[in-house]
């Protein structure tokens, strides 16, 4: 069945990309980043996805929901086998990808500016340098 699939001209099979520029424009050409895996990491195929205005569909409890701008994760895969993700991928189908995608890379965006992603971080910093601080203090006043 998968070289019949490989046979069709309605699916590119692309196994390695090695330029950002290269891949940007396979998110931009794509109706539809569909994600099989279980095992994601930081999600980052994800924003990177929505970034370039492509739509992301996989599996429900693999944290990469969580990422998916726009509340589209109800349309997600309930089940991790691959009934379940072509049932989502249909459910997908019905919506006007395109106007979704060119929300989703502005929201997305935002959200991941430099800037933004920049406070956060130093957020993060000033987070566990005070928590450290304080630890340290009650220790030493503990004992």
């Amino acid at each position: 069945m998968l070289k019949a699939i490989k046979a069709s001209n309605r699916i590119c099979w692309i196994t390695r990309v090695d330029s950002k520029k290269e891949l940007a424009d396979y998110y931009r050409s794509a109706d539809l980043f569909i994600h099989p895996g279980i095992v994601e990491t930081f999600g980052l195929v994800t924003i990177e996805s929505q970034a370039c205005g492509c739509p992301v569909v996989g599996f429900r409890g693999t944290h990469m929901e969580d990422l998916v701008e726009e509340g589209f994760s109800e349309y997600w895969a309930d089940r991790k086998d691959f009934r379940s993700l072509a049932e989502a991928v249909e459910k997908m189908r019905t919506l006007d990808l395109r106007t979704i995608g060119k929300n989703l890379a502005l929201n997305v965006h935002q959200k991941y500016s430099w800037k933004r992603s920049f406070e956060k971080l130093w957020y993060y910093y000033y987070e566990a340098i005070s928590n450290s601080f304080i630890q340290k203090s009650a220790l030493k006043y503990a004992s």
